[in-house]
């Protein structure tokens, strides 16, 4: 049972590492990466953790399906979770189309789009959601969408923070 804790805190700090690295802001563009496979990183995984703790050649394999297993359990998961988000998001999606009128749903759907862009901007490292007085996803501060004088009584608020 220790080796399974073990090994699924030794799996999430890899994956909280390479993360962390991938994030680093670098100077200049970035090589393009290789991309692993499933496979080969829980091959990696498998030999780090084995150099690390000395294993034999049959602990070795048996981490390494261990490791294999868990990491297809968690793509699974992932993808679950992923199919419910864009269920309940689509549902979400009709419930607003409801409530609000064309023009009304139309700005919506834009402010929407324009927030899941600047979320991928921040990912990769662009521009993300600073604007002229700082962070602008918020009600105050925006010069569009929903903080401008239009939406929310005015204006909204800005409380010197930038959110």
């Amino acid at each position: 049972m220790n080796l399974v804790i073990h090994t699924f805190v030794i799996i999430l700090a890899t994956m909280a590492t390479v993360s962390a690295y991938a994030q680093m802001p670098d100077q200049g563009q970035r090589p393009q990466r290789q991309q692993f496979s499933v496979e080969n990183m829980v091959k990696m995984q498998t030999e780090q953790t084995a150099q690390m703790l000395k294993l034999t050649e049959e602990q070795a394999q048996e981490l390494y399906q261990l490791n294999l297993a868990n990491a297809n359990s968690q793509i699974k998961q992932m993808e679950e979770m992923r199919k419910r988000q864009q269920t309940r998001e689509a549902a979400y999606d009709e419930a607003i189309k409801l409530i609000l009128d064309e023009s009304q749903y139309k700005k919506w759907a834009k402010h929407k789009q324009q927030q899941q862009q600047n979320r991928m901007n921040r990912g990769m490292g662009g521009p993300g959601m600073m604007g002229p007085r700082g962070m602008n996803g918020g009600f105050g501060g925006e010069t569009g969408g929903f903080g401008n004088s239009e939406g929310f009584g005015g204006g909204g608020f800005d409380n010197e923070m930038g959110f």
